[in-house]
């Protein structure tokens, strides 16, 4: 179910009412989730060398009147939805219609009904109090006639968005929701719930949007923890949110510049398109050419290297030799590289002749 709404109301004590143990947390909304998921409207969250234990208090009241203990607690009430409107008393739809099961406050049974995408629900009184479901039916009016029963209608209000004036602007547009709360839809990063921030520095709405953008595609709606600026996303656009004041919840009304860019390129005549497509044809070609040109001529320079190499290892060896015999198949073997090799490199003749006469001097 959707983070229920709760309040505060007395630090470092807790009710002398029965209570039941819920588990240990490590944050104070999981605890609330919990005790939200067991029905119980006043709980305990542990402080100091109890930090993360909760518990569900059965107190009828927020004044306890049991009376107060001092340990290391604080004690919470769950509160009222106050994004919701009673349409009607006493009354169901004759829609067809979805249970949730029975909830100790209305804004529990609200945050039941708006996680499942509903738009429109009842509550139940007198004997059916708590009871709680979602009333498929396609507006306030009820086209498919009411029924009395011990129930109360409900709707949910649309979220408003603020004027433009309150824009925050960068490569997401956000419009601050004008309603103070948490996106009913909503979504934790891949990493958990409310990460910590990767860059300080960086305004909190955009990091978190790109944040929801990397891990799920184009968001359309985030919502930021006020005390701390981490975030959630949602999976949808926000349609309904969750009243609380410790969240403020965004429209995101556009899309990254990358997107836009990219969109642009998709959206270009088709003319353009086979020109553009040619001229990158074209190009592709030059570069598989010169690529081809340079292996050849990186293959004719390692060959001269190995033929001048060759030659000057044959005119060592015929500087050393006494054998006439010998010296011929040398000189034969250099003819055959002269053959090969370009006059501008090595001339075989001049080369030839040093020798000789460096041995005449010998």
């Amino acid at each position: 179910m959707a983070e229920p709404e709760f309040v505060k109301v007395k630090s470092n004590v807790e009710c002398k009412s029965g209570d039941t143990k819920v588990g240990k947390f490590s944050n104070l909304e999981q605890c609330a989730t919990a005790v939200s998921e067991k029905g119980g409207e006043f709980f305990i969250y542990g402080t100091g060398s109890k930090a993360g234990h909760c518990y569900v208090e059965h107190t009828k009241s927020h004044t306890c009147s049991e009376g107060w203990e001092n340990d290391k607690y604080d004690f919470y009430k769950m509160s009222a939805a106050t994004n919701v409107v009673k349409v009607k008393s006493g009354v169901e739809c004759k829609s067809k219609d979805k249970g949730h099961g029975k909830f100790g406050t209305l804004g529990m049974c609200a945050a039941a009904v708006a996680k499942g995408g509903g738009k429109f629900f009842v509550y139940g009184t007198g004997k059916k109090a708590g009871a709680c479901y979602t009333e498929y039916t396609k507006s306030d009016g009820c086209e498919e006639g009411w029924e009395k029963d011990s129930y109360d209608f409900y709707k949910f209000e649309e979220p408003k968005v603020e004027e433009q004036a309150k824009e925050q602007q960068g490569e997401f547009k956000a419009q601050k929701m004008a309603t103070k709360g948490f996106c009913s839809d909503w979504k934790y990063l891949p990493e958990g719930g409310y990460p910590p921030r990767k860059n300080l520095k960086a305004d909190p709405v955009q990091e978190c949007a790109q944040r929801c953008h990397k891990a799920y595609g184009k968001p359309q709606a985030i919502y930021l923890r006020d005390k701390d600026m981490t975030c959630a996303c949602s999976k949808g656009g926000c349609n309904q949110i969750t009243s609380h004041k410790a969240y403020t919840s965004y429209k995101l009304t556009e899309q990254p510049a990358k997107e836009k860019k990219e969109a642009k390129k998709q959206s270009i005549p088709k003319e353009a398109a086979e020109a553009l497509a040619k001229e990158m044809s074209n190009d592709s070609t030059k570069e598989a050419k010169f690529k081809a040109d340079e292996k050849k001529d990186e293959t004719f320079r390692k060959g001269l290297f190995r033929m001048g190499m060759r030659f000057q290892g044959l005119l060592h060896q015929l500087a050393r030799s006494d054998d006439s015999e010998m010296a011929g198949e040398i000189k034969a073997e250099c003819a055959k590289l002269e053959k090969k090799i370009p006059k501008y490199i090595i001339n075989v003749n001049e080369e030839l002749e040093k020798v000789e006469l460096r041995n005449l001097k010998h």
